[in-house]
């Protein structure tokens, strides 16, 4: 089974895929690439070569390295987060209430928030396992959880309206 994910650099869209053997590949193209952190700093090799990265966490999907005296934010989507980003952006532009809606077919297997209750951008919403995989569903901006249409263990369809946030 292929992880795929969707790795942002200084606007510069990249899809990273490890595949079963651990193999990585960028756009395509294998990468040999082995990382560790030591001292508070982070090594990465590629292709025989080695550089050393201070490095700061700013959320789930986000992360800043320093290299050669710049600093770089790298933002990492699953898929599912990626569609789920377009799928919000695409459908509540200029909307005071976002609708938040499954970006696959899947089971609920976890509410993180009940309805009237204050989310935060960033915020777990929902946890969603499709394909066998659990996924995180995030507040896309601040508000209140408003027209809960879903319960734990729910099956859902694409598509399908599982929250307002206002």
């Amino acid at each position: 089974m292929n992880n795929k994910f969707i790795v942002t650099i200084e606007g510069q869209r990249k899809i990273v895929e490890i595949n079963g053997n651990g193999q990585i590949y960028v756009d395509s193209e294998y990468l040999e690439f082995e990382s560790e952190i030591l001292n508070g700093q982070l090594f990465i090799k590629t292709n025989s070569r080695i550089d050393s990265f201070d490095y700061k966490i700013l959320n789930r999907n986000s992360l800043e390295i320093m290299f050669q005296n710049r600093i770089y934010e790298i933002d990492v989507k699953t898929e599912l987060e990626e569609k789920t980003s377009i799928l919000l952006s695409e459908k509540n532009k200029n909307n005071s209430k976002i609708e938040v809606r499954a970006p696959m077919p899947g089971l609920i297997l976890k509410l993180s928030k009940k309805e009237g209750e204050e989310v935060k951008i960033g915020d777990s919403l929902l946890i969603l396992e499709a394909m066998k995989m659990e996924n995180d569903l995030t507040a896309k901006r601040d508000g209140i959880i408003k027209n809960l249409n879903v319960i734990e263990g729910q099956t859902i369809e694409k598509n399908q309206l599982l929250m307002k946030i206002e």
